[in-house]
């Protein structure tokens, strides 16, 4: 959903390359390949959840800005990941306006 949001968002101006994961483990391989200069994460995924993957992405040296996505966090794991992020994170229900802004709050360049 966000992938298809973003591409068609970008349509005219292809600033973007978004790429998709199927599973933080598939993440973190395209993470390690591709270095991308910002990573939208859900937190419940497959294989390695969201903590565990921003933990190993947060391991390696120039991390990438991360945003989490979550609609299932108690207290005190949304405590931890607004901490651990710098307060990136967006709560489901959210508007695909949202990750527009995510996008217009970096000065990226297309990898």
């Amino acid at each position: 959903m966000i992938k298809k949001y973003i591409e068609n968002f970008d349509e005219k101006d292809e600033k973007y390359e978004c790429i998709a994961a199927l599973n933080g483990e598939d993440g973190y391989q395209k993470y390690l390949f591709y270095k991308p200069q910002i990573i939208i994460t859900d937190i419940l995924m497959p294989k390695m959840n969201g903590m565990e993957f921003i933990e190993k992405v947060q391991e390696n040296e120039n991390a990438p800005v991360i945003w989490a996505i979550t609609g299932n966090c108690n207290q005190d794991q949304l405590e931890v990941l607004i901490d651990n992020l710098d307060g990136n994170v967006l709560l489901k229900p959210f508007e695909m306006v949202d990750i527009e802004f995510i996008l217009e709050k970096y000065e990226f360049s297309k990898i």
